[in-house]
C-alpha cells in the first residue's frame, strides 16, 4: 500500500525536530501557492535549496526536504518552462 491510496492522520505535535520545523517552514513559505493542476506555481529545486539554507539547513537535509515535498511528478520531468 502506498501513501498516496492511504490516507494517513499524523499528529504533527507528538515529536518536533530541527528538520520538521524546516520542513514545515519550507510548505509555509514555497509550497502554500502550489496548485498541482498549474505546475508551473511550483518553486525550483534551487529556490527550495537557497530557502532552506538561509534557515540553517545542511545541504543533505535541503535536498531531504526537497525531495519529499515536491511531487513525484515535478521530481523527474521538471516544471515546465515559462514562456
Amino acid at each position: 500500500m502506498t501513501a498516496s491510496s492511504k490516507s494517513l492522520s499524523v499528529n504533527r505535535r507528538s515529536h518536533q525536530s530541527e528538520g520538521l520545523e524546516l520542513l514545515e517552514a519550507a510548505i509555509a513559505q514555497l509550497w502554500s501557492t502550489y496548485d498541482e493542476d498549474e505546475p508551473r506555481t511550483a518553486p525550483t529545486k534551487g529556490q527550495v535549496l537557497d530557502f532552506l539554507s538561509s534557515l540553517g539547513a545542511t545541504g543533505n537535509m535541503a535536498k531531504a526536504i526537497d525531495l519529499i515535498l515536491r511531487p513525484n511528478t515535478l521530481r523527474y520531468a521538471g516544471r515546465p518552462k515559462s514562456r
